[in-house]
C-alpha cells in the first residue's frame, strides 16, 4: 500500500522543526537515519509530550523499514508517556491503525482512524482523513476515498495549514488517477467496477485539475513562504509518478510505451522509502488500462519474488500488503489472459475474486457506519471505567483496541478478538483478568452499555499531540 510518501510528508510537517536533520534523511531515502535522528531527539528532550511525539516518529520509521516488532514497542513506550493526557486515546488509535495497515487488516485500521475523525487535534484529524482515503483507494472503493477527500477539503481548521493543503492536493490527484485507471473499459472485469460506476462525483483522472478543491479550501495555490522544501520535493515525486501512470493508461504506439516503461524501471522512486514493488504494480495496472499487456508484464517481472500462500503461486511480499497481493493476482491473471494463457489466467482470476470479495465483506460494517452517519468518537470518552489498557503488554493492547473499536458489532466474539493478535481465548481471558480485573466479555458488555460519546470540546481546547 503506497502510503510512505504521505507518512514521510506528514512526519515532516509534524516533527521537522524538532529534528533539523530529518528533511535530509527523508530526501535521501534514509529511513534508518530518520529513525536514529528521532531517537537522538527523544534522548535529549525533557518535555514528556514532545518525547512521546518523537517516539511515535521513530516507531513510524521502523514500521516503514519493515520492523513491526520494534515499532510496536516504541508505540507502547510513547503511549506510556501520554498517560493522563487528553490526546492519549487518539494517539493510541493512530498507533494501532498504522500497525493494522502493516498487517493488512484494513477493516480494523479503518475503525481506528474513523475514531480520530473526531479528534480535537487538527493534525490527528487531518492524518486520519488522509489515511482513510488511501485505505479505501487501496481497496478499490474510490467513491468512499473521494468522500474522505471532500471532508478533508471542507475542514476549515485544516485549510489554514498550507503544507496540509499541498498534501491534500496530492491525495485528490491520487484518487482521481485511480478513478481513471480502474474506470478503464479494459478493466471492466475489476471486481469493484460496479461500485465505481455508482460512486458519487465524476473524477476525470486529470492531475492538473485535481487541485481546484484544495485551492478553494486553502487559499492561493502558491506555497507559503515557510513551506518546507522537503515536503514539496516528496510530493513532487508522487505527482510525477501519477502523471506517468496516466501516460501508460493511454492507447499509444508500443515503442513509446516500452521506452516509458524502461525509464520508469531505471529511475529510482525515492529508494528506501516508497516500496518499489507496490509502485511497479501500480504501473502494471496502468499499462493494462491502456491496452499494453507487454509493458504490464515487464513491470510485474521486475517485482521482487517471494511466497504468497493466498494466491497459491510465487508472488512478492516485500512492500505489498495482503490487499496489495489481491492487485498482484489480478494483474497477473489479466496478463496471462491477454497473452493467450486463458485457462491458467481464469483459474487465477477466480482466486482473485474470492480474496477481493472477502476484503469488501471485511469493510462492510464500516461502510454501514458511514452511510448511517454514525458519529466519530475518540479518546477516553469512548472507554468504560474499567477499560484502561495501561497494564496490558503491547500485544494485548492491540487486542484491547480491536475490542473497543469493534464492540458495536452484535456478532463480535472473544474468539475473534483473540484471533486478531494470534492467541487463544484462554490466554486472552487470563491476561485481561490479571491486568484489567475483568474478562473480554465484560469489556464488550460495558462498551456497548456506555455508548459512543461525541466530543464537545473546541478543536484547540486540548494541547496538541503534534504541536
Amino acid at each position: 500500500m503506497n502510503i510512505d510518501i504521505y507518512m514521510c510528508a506528514m512526519q515532516l510537517t509534524r516533527t521537522g522543526k524538532l529534528l533539523p536533520s530529518l528533511p535530509r534523511f527523508l530526501l535521501d531515502g534514509d529511513l534508518a537515519g530518520a529513525a536514529k535522528a528521532a531517537r537522538e531527539g527523544f534522548e535529549t528532550c525533557t518535555d514528556s509530550l514532545t518525547r512521546a511525539r518523537l517516539l511515535h516518529a521513530q516507531a513510524d520509521f521502523q514500521l516503514m523499514l519493515g520492523d513491526p516488532e520494534t515499532a510496536e514497542t516504541l508505540y507502547a513506550q510513547s503511549l506510556s508517556l501520554l498517560a493522563g493526557e487528553e490526546c492519549m486515546g487518539a494517539m493510541s488509535c493512530r498507533a494501532n491503525g498504522l500497525q493494522m495497515i502493516a498487517r493488512g487488516r484494513l477493516e480494523t485500521a479503518v475503525s481506528c482512524f474513523m475514531k480520530n475523525m473526531g479528534a480535537q487535534d487538527d493534525g490527528l484529524r487531518f492524518e486520519a482523513m488522509v489515511l482513510l482515503a488511501l485505505i479505501f483507494r487501496e481497496a478499490g472503493l474510490l467513491g468512499l476515498a473521494q468522500w474522505f477527500v471532500e471532508h478533508l477539503a471542507s475542514d476549515e481548521q485544516i485549510a489554514q495549514h498550507p503544507q496540509w493543503c499541498e498534501i491534500g492536493r496530492l491525495l485528490e490527484a491520487d484518487v482521481s488517477v485511480y478513478f481513471r485507471l480502474i474506470g478503464s473499459p479494459r478493466l471492466a472485469d475489476h471486481v469493484f467496477w460496479h461500485a465505481l460506476r455508482a460512486a458519487p462525483g465524476s473524477a476525470t483522472g486529470s492531475v492538473a485539475g485535481a487541485s481546484r478543491r484544495f485551492t478553494a479550501a486553502g487559499g492561493s495555490t502558491a506555497p507559503a513562504r515557510n513551506q518546507s522544501a522537503a515536503v514539496k520535493a516528496l510530493l513532487a515525486e508522487r505527482h510525477q509518478h501519477l502523471a506517468r501512470l496516466l501516460e501508460l493508461a493511454r492507447p499509444g504506439d508500443e515503442p513509446a510505451i516500452d521506452n516509458l516503461r524502461e525509464q520508469m524501471l531505471r529511475q529510482p522512486y525515492l529508494p528506501g522509502r516508497c516500496q518499489p514493488d507496490a509502485i511497479r504494480q501500480e504501473a502494471a495496472l496502468a499499462a493494462l488500462a491502456g491496452g499494453h499487456p507487454g509493458a504490464a508484464a515487464g513491470f510485474m517481472a521486475a517485482i521482487t519474488p517471494g511466497s504468497n500462500h493466498a494466491s497459491g503461486m510465487d508472488t512478492p511480499l516485500a512492500g505489498i500488503t495482503p490487499q496489495g497481493q489481491v492487485g498482484y493476482i489480478y494483474c497477473t491473471a489479466k496478463i496471462m489472459m491477454e497473452q493467450g494463457s486463458i485457462s491458467q489466467g481464469l483459474a487465477l482470476y477466480r482466486n482473485y475474486l474470492k480474496v477481493a470479495l472477502r476484503t469488501i465483506r471485511g469493510l462492510s460494517a464500516t461502510l454501514r457506519e458511514i452511510h448511517e452517519g454514525r458519529p466519530w468518537t475518540v479518546g477516553q470518552k469512548d472507554t468504560p471505567p474499567a477499560a484502561s489498557a495501561g497494564g496490558l503488554p503491547p500485544r494485548y493492547q492491540l487486542a484491547y483496541d480491536y475490542l473497543m473499536t469493534q464492540s458495536h458489532r452484535e456478532d463480535l466474539s472473544v474468539h475473534e478478538v483473540a484471533a486478531s493478535i494470534g492467541v487463544t481465548e484462554r490466554a486472552l481471558q487470563l491476561r485481561f483478568k490479571s491486568s484489567l480485573g475483568c474478562s473480554p466479555r465484560d469489556l464488550i458488555r460495558q462498551a456497548r452499555n456506555s455508548g459512543p460519546a461525541r466530543p464537545g470540546v473546541a478543536p484547540h481546547a486540548a494541547q496538541s499531540a503534534f504541536g
